[in-house]
């Protein structure tokens, strides 16, 4: 099971950077400076670690081949002091204390070194975690260029070592011929191996976009969702009564995943803390969890209510929009239409409210309901919404003033997803919503029951992860 562990995976990288990888950046005969050696020792170790170190923290370290360079030379010296505290640890206290110290010395100097690295601007670049074929693709290409590498080397050497008894013996010109041919070759080897580890470096980074995708995160009792539509990014609430620091373990992580650091535009339905909560600690952090948002949507009609929230917007710089039913915002691969609230128009409470939104584009379309009642379920109805790809299921799957039966037959959504918490005190979702839903055969996902769902909608055709 170790086999899994990121930290074993690194270990076991580094070591093969250093015996595998970095021989190839050598001459034949091997001639380097100290210096230049422990930059080409850090940067084999940088490179082969770095798959895993995308695939486990979602970005990468700028400044470690520096860093490495002066933790390097000081690993043999710390593998010498353990085995001697091994050793000596019965026999020789004092000596094993002093060893002990020099370990404490070199480990405090580590973490001291690590800790102004990581104060530094610029000390990371989000990645994302890259898809699994990318990672095996990078190792497998790296593997086979490694080995053809150190093969053609061994061949040259030969050719090299044998020009030379050439030499010895008077053929100066020939010694001379053999060795232009061995550098030319090798100038070649080192043109088609940079671009061969540049290629691989791109085929980790480079992003794939998508006409639609939507992450309905699971996020207990509450709701969060991210839609990504080309290169923009727009987020729909992202907040828990049931799980605090729902920003830090499950808005931020996710964002990191995807590699995404700039929010284009993030709606919130109505202010209640189980949408609100993780946009508030957010923006509550000092540096947001290095994520930028661009632009803060709220209903017009529910200013108010969203005050506290609007002000710790605009203090992070965050630019406000007020929207209402009728308005549309068109976006790289498709349009968002506000169906309600009415500004003008009296809704109950807060939840009556709640902005209701409209995703379409070529592939698919999908209807995000918020917390909404029956009032805007016939504001949606009467906008001429039917027959939806997907359907953001109303309040958690409530039966209660909403989820209608005449909305659910109009609406007649492929695809379902109700965001609830697990055994949560309001009973939701609902018998009345899952067997209308039923009846008119939608695909439902609970996140309480199986996490968080992706579509992808490409091209027409649409995946379910």
């Amino acid at each position: 099971f170790l086999m899994f562990d990121a930290g074993v995976q690194l270990s076991f990288l580094a070591v093969l950077g250093i015996v595998a990888l970095y021989p190839t950046f050598l001459g034949i005969h091997k001639h380097h400076m100290k210096f230049a050696d422990g930059l080409w020792v850090s940067f084999a170790v940088t490179y082969m670690t770095l798959p895993v170190i995308m695939a486990t923290y979602y970005e990468v370290p700028i400044y470690s081949i520096v860093v490495n360079v002066c933790v390097l030379p000081l690993v043999p010296l710390l593998l010498g002091l353990g085995l001697g505290i091994i050793m000596s640890g019965n026999l020789w206290p004092f000596f094993a204390g002093l060893c002990a110290f020099l370990i404490h010395m070199i480990l405090a100097f580590y973490e001291k070194l690590l800790s102004l690295v990581s104060e530094l601007p610029g000390n990371s670049y989000r990645t994302g975690a890259p898809e699994p074929w990318r990672v095996w693709f990078f190792y497998i290409v790296l593997c086979i260029m490694i080995w053809f590498v150190l093969k053609l080397k061994r061949k040259l050497l030969i050719r090299s070592l044998s020009s030379e008894n050439a030499y010895a013996l008077g053929y100066q010109n020939a010694y001379v011929r053999e060795q232009k041919c061995i550098r030319k070759i090798m100038i070649n080897v080192r043109c088609i191996q940079i671009v061969i580890m540049v290629f691989l470096v791109v085929i980790l980074l480079v992003p794939k976009y998508y006409d639609c995708r939507m992450t309905f995160l699971d996020v207990g009792q509450g709701d969060g969702i991210c839609v990504e539509t080309g290169r923009e990014v727009y987020m729909i609430d992202g907040g828990s009564t049931s799980q605090e620091n729902i920003a830090e373990y499950v808005l931020i992580p996710f964002l990191k995943y995807h590699g995404i650091t700039t929010v284009h535009g993030w709606f919130l339905t109505h202010p209640d803390k189980d949408h609100t909560s993780g946009f508030t600690e957010l923006c509550e952090m000092e540096d947001m969890g290095d994520v930028r948002v661009e632009i803060l949507y709220i209903p017009e009609i529910l200013q108010e209510e969203f005050a506290e929230i609007t002000a710790l917007a605009e203090e992070k710089g965050i630019r406000i929009e007020l929207l209402s039913a009728g308005e549309n915002l068109a976006v790289a691969r498709g349009k968002w239409s506000v169906l309600s609230p009415e500004s003008d128009l009296f809704y109950e409470d807060e939840n009556a409210a709640s902005l209701v939104l409209y995703f379409a584009c070529e592939s698919g379309d999908a209807l995000f309901m918020g917390d909404a009642g029956t009032q805007a379920e016939a504001e949606a109805v009467s906008g001429g919404i039917q027959d939806v790809s997907v359907l953001k299921v109303g309040h958690h799957g409530s039966a209660v003033d909403c989820n209608s039966e005449e909305f659910i037959q109009r609406i007649s959504p492929d695809i379902a997803v109700i965001s609830c918490g697990e055994n949560n005190v309001y009973g939701h979702p609902h018998v009345d919503t899952l067997e209308r839903l039923e009846q008119v055969s939608s695909y439902i996902w609970i996140t309480a029951e199986q996490d968080a769902l992706t579509i992808i909608m490409e091209e027409g055709i649409r995946n379910k992860e």
